[in-house]
C-alpha cells in the first residue's frame, strides 16, 4: 500500500502517476454532499467513509461501491483498512460506476424535471 497525500490536481495526479488504486477514504466528522465520494466511485474506486452527518449514507452502498463506518471508530476504519490490504475482493471498477447512476446528469436532471412536473401539475 502506498500513500500519495494531498494532491493539488488529483485527478490528473491519479492518471498520470498511479496504475491502480484500492480506495479513497474520507474521515471526515461533518460533510455536505459528499462530491469526493461521487467523483471516485464514477471513477470505479472503492470508496471508504466515515458515516458523518448529511451525505456519505446516501451515496456509499455498503460492499457494492465502498463501506461505511461510524465517526471516530478508529478500530471499524482499521479493520476496513486491513480487509483491503489483505486482499479483499472489490467490485469491479463498472459495477462501482453504475452504483451511482441516479447521481449522473442525464438521471438527475430528468427526476428534476419529474418533480417538477409533479408540483406544477
Amino acid at each position: 500500500m502506498n500513500w500519495h497525500g494531498w494532491q493539488p490536481d488529483p485527478w490528473f495526479y491519479i492518471r498520470n502517476n498511479i496504475k491502480t488504486v484500492s480506495a479513497l477514504l474520507l474521515t471526515s466528522s461533518i460533510e455536505g454532499l459528499g462530491m469526493v465520494l461521487l467523483e471516485a466511485i464514477s471513477y470505479g474506486i472503492y470508496a471508504i467513509s466515515s458515516n458523518c452527518p448529511a451525505g456519505p449514507e446516501d451515496i456509499i452502498k455498503n460492499d457494492i461501491n465502498g463501506e461505511l463506518f461510524p465517526v471516530n471508530d478508529l478500530p471499524c476504519f482499521v479493520n476496513i483498512l486491513q480487509s483491503i490490504v489483505d486482499n479483499k475482493t472489490l467490485p469491479s471498477q463498472v459495477s462501482i460506476k453504475n452504483s451511482i447512476s441516479d447521481f449522473y446528469e442525464d438521471s438527475y436532471f430528468d427526476r428534476v424535471n419529474s418533480s417538477l412536473k409533479k408540483i406544477l401539475a
